[in-house]
């Protein structure tokens, strides 16, 4: 039988949630990035850290990268010395921070937190690094980053905060916040819609520096950017799940990007995305590149490998 894209946009696809599950699905997702699952309830949702750039894209001519990274984020999942070093010093970071806001905020708690679905709009969801709660304080989610940038105890804050494409800003004050135009703005607030808190403390570790800032949620800010994602899963994702409309054929992308190094259309055959969302070439052939780890998280190419990691 045949379709067409207006066929396809017609379709209504039931992906609510009852309450059990979603707690079901919290705790058996708790370890994030370790377990399994947490890449299978990730699939063809729009999760936090790529919530800019589906706002940020297109609906008539969508990426087809993009659209991979959603659809079978499962068999591209790689890492790189920059997320190996975030995951081994997250423990750190939240310890850190737990004993600094202990001193202020009687029995403070911090704990880790799963994936966490939208209760309005099931297709969009988070994973914080951890939800708190205290006497004086509603309850808020924790995003923890710990910069590969600063390995060296020898970098400041200052220093990183000037370097290129870092998403830290140091204010007149002296004070360092999270660049508004960054992606990690959009990811910590579509984290506080899914987990219906009021704020967020963005967490910035260094084996000699921390930093904590309380965003705040803005509800004029994330209404516009979720009419995009909403018409961005309508459109694009729910087109290519029913009917792969955007990858089975060469006939129906809306797009045949140049990538890679070899400078090659997308074929359609296997293909690795750079985690760089500034990368050049963006999605590059297996083929043509050397894998680190198939079963890692992220992978950077040689040239933003260079350009960010120095390596």
């Amino acid at each position: 039988m045949s379709y067409t894209l207006q066929d396809l946009l017609e379709v209504e696809v039931d992906v609510r949630m009852t309450e059990e599950p979603q707690r079901a699905v919290f705790a058996q997702t708790v370890t994030q990035n370790k377990c399994l699952s947490w890449y299978t309830f990730k699939a063809v949702r729009i999760s936090a850290s790529m919530f800019k750039s589906v706002c940020r894209t297109s609906v008539e001519k969508p990426s087809l990268s993009l659209i991979k990274s959603f659809c079978y984020a499962i068999s591209r999942t790689f890492k790189t010395k920059a997320t190996e070093y975030g995951l081994k010093h997250e423990d750190s970071a939240r310890t850190e921070y737990r004993k600094i806001m202990e001193r202020d905020h009687r029995n403070f708690r911090v704990a880790k937190a799963g994936s966490v679905d939208s209760q309005d709009y099931l297709v969009l969801g988070a994973s914080p690094d951890g939800l708190t709660k205290c006497n004086c304080c509603p309850l808020s989610c924790v995003e923890i980053k710990c910069p590969y940038r600063m390995k060296s105890p020898d970098i400041t804050m200052q220093e990183f905060s000037l370097v290129e494409r870092s998403f830290l800003r140091r204010e007149d004050d002296g004070a360092f916040k999270l660049d508004r135009e960054h992606a990690y703005f959009y990811q910590i607030h579509l984290q506080m819609h899914a987990t219906r808190t009021t704020h967020c403390e963005f967490v910035v570790w260094s084996k000699t520096h921390l930093s904590v800032e309380r965003i705040y949620f803005d509800s004029t800010f994330l209404e516009k950017q979720l009419e995009k994602a909403l018409q961005f899963h309508k459109h694009v994702i729910m087109s290519e799940v029913l009917r792969k409309w955007y990858t089975m054929s060469k006939d129906r992308r809306v797009d045949k990007e140049l990538c890679c190094d070899c400078g090659e259309e997308d074929d359609g055959d296997e293909m690795i995305l750079c985690s760089n969302d500034e990368c050049k070439n963006k999605w590059f052939h297996e083929k043509c590149v050397s894998l680190p780890n198939a079963s890692s998280l992220h992978w950077f190419c040689r040239t933003c490998s260079i350009e960010i990691f120095n390596i």
